[in-house]
């Protein structure tokens, strides 16, 4: 589809536009009562006036024969190097047609290009779920969501703030494996809570239990038992680790829905993948090999392989400085905090996983640069 933008004409485009929206409802929506409904031309002028001088432009998205098919505001904060399109809208008629994509593409382009934007945001309201669909196909992702931020008559609407960042060139992924490549939350959960019952301790529920995963089984039982002698900790995870190796002969662990697919699109576009864990080299190779995915990692750190484990930035740093690739060309991507902090702390990317051990918000909270929920998302980041 041929698409191009240019500076809106209120005396050429604004009678098409007018006709847009046509129900109160969607108009709030997409103008979340900053316009009059059912527009005018004299009320429309004026908010355009005062976008203006708050630095906003306004923008046409025209196709091959000049006609406008598409309208959205531009504007850049300088303090923290990110866009905001705002007031986005399309011809009803070009709806499914990938016209809005082409638009915002050619947006977040004039963005990066043109006025040096690390990232693009917008604002999607709960009540609109196809606009949500047509900007997470365009690239953008979730950021934060505001609950009942918006009232529209006796209804309450949720606003997600979803971001583009400008994308770097990537070289490598690390990864984590428990909670990010496979799911191995309940094997865990049942070998720590056994593992408490022989040994005598409080048996703590599954939060507790998988608030640990990720860390060294002897760092878990230390982490959840303070007062734990370390001779004690040492005999928990000689249990712990029997007992898990018992439990996944009865029932292998499964890799998550796209892990194999992802990996395999990430070596065909050149990407090098790794993994950092603080899972034994054992248990690790044993999983990778039942897989039959031990031939997309190149180079793997397990917990004997560093002196210090996540959050540590060691396993990262380690890998950078062996194959050669620098910080801003790595993606760490996990399940955890500590997988975010890790990352963080030795200045790579980081992307959470909110299908794994810890919810969106909390890896939001640790800094992470994009969070996404599903392995396969992580294409449109990398």
């Amino acid at each position: 589809m041929f698409l191009k933008l240019r500076t809106f004409d209120i005396d050429t485009d604004f009678e098409r536009i007018r006709n847009w929206i046509t129900d109160e409802k969607t108009h709030v929506m997409w103008s979340a009562n900053r316009i009059a409904f059912p527009m005018n031309r004299e009320d429309f002028e004026g908010f355009l006036k005062r976008q203006s001088e708050e630095g906003d432009t306004a923008f046409a998205a025209v196709d091959e024969s000049g006609r406008i098919v598409g309208f959205f505001l531009y504007g850049k904060n300088e303090e923290t190097k990110e866009g905001l399109l705002k007031f986005i809208v399309v011809d009803p008629e070009q709806r499914g047609k990938g016209t809005a994509q082409e638009m915002l593409r050619l947006a977040s382009g004039y963005a990066f290009e043109k006025t040096h934007a690390e990232a693009v945001h917008l604002n999607v309201f709960s009540s609109n779920p196809r606009a949500r669909r047509c900007y997470e196909k365009a690239g953008f992702t979730e950021r934060n969501t505001t609950p009942g931020a918006f009232a529209y008559k006796d209804e309450k609407w949720d606003r997600t703030n979803m971001i583009m960042r400008r994308k770097p060139e990537f070289k490598l992924a690390i990864f984590d494996f428990d909670g990010t490549l496979m799911d191995t939350r309940t094997p865990i959960v049942f070998a720590k809570q056994e593992t408490m019952r022989i040994m005598g301790l409080p048996v703590l529920d599954e939060e507790a239990c998988a608030a640990t995963i990720g860390y060294s089984a002897k760092k878990g039982f230390l982490m959840m038992y303070p007062d734990l002698a370390e001779e004690v900790a040492d005999q928990c995870v000689l249990h712990y680790r029997r007992i898990f190796d018992e439990t996944i002969e009865k029932t292998a662990p499964e890799l998550f829905p796209g892990v194999e697919e992802t990996l395999s699109k990430l070596k065909e576009r050149g990407i090098i993948c790794t993994i950092a864990t603080a899972r034994n080299r054992r248990s690790l190779m044993s999983f990778l090999e039942r897989k039959n995915i031990d031939g997309f990692f190149s180079y793997i750190l397990a917990q004997e392989d560093t002196k210090n484990l996540k959050p540590d930035p060691e396993p990262v740093l380690k890998t950078m400085k062996d194959l050669g690739i620098e910080k801003d060309q790595t993606m760490v991507i996990g399940d955890m905090p500590m997988d975010i902090l890790m990352g963080k702390n030795a200045g790579a990317y980081t992307c959470g996983v909110s299908y794994g051990n810890a919810k969106r918000d909390i890896l939001v909270d640790a800094g992470a640069d994009y969070v996404i929920d599903r392995i396969s998302d992580l294409l449109q980041i990398i």
